[in-house]
């Protein structure tokens, strides 16, 4: 049976591509740490390579490690709040219906 076909964010792609560059160690190792191929983390290291390359050009700077995790801790918090607001409004559902019942 053929296994299903993983499929990655690009943050995630970033982050990984980020591993190699700022580290300096070699594909092979951090792709062994992520139980990914290699071929594919050497793309996503050529993928960001070429970004930041880009953004030098450009005469801009590389986002640093803080504001490339900001986008995803503002998610999780967004998502914490709505999940709150929803845990909110079926209490508030649940305390209305007993005290229309009574």
């Amino acid at each position: 049976m053929s296994r299903k076909r993983r499929s990655f964010t690009t943050e995630y792609k970033v982050d990984a591509g980020r591993r190699v560059i700022d580290s300096g160690r070699t594909i092979a190792e951090v792709a062994r740490d992520l139980g990914i191929n290699e071929a594919l983390l050497g793309r996503w290291v050529a993928d960001e390579g070429r970004r930041i390359e880009a953004a030098a050009v450009s005469g801009d700077r590389p986002l640093t490690a803080a504001e490339r995790t900001e986008p995803a801790r503002l998610r999780r918090q967004v998502s914490g709040q709505s999940l709150c607001r929803h845990r909110f409004c079926a209490r508030m559902r649940e305390a209305f219906s007993a005290s229309s019942d009574t």
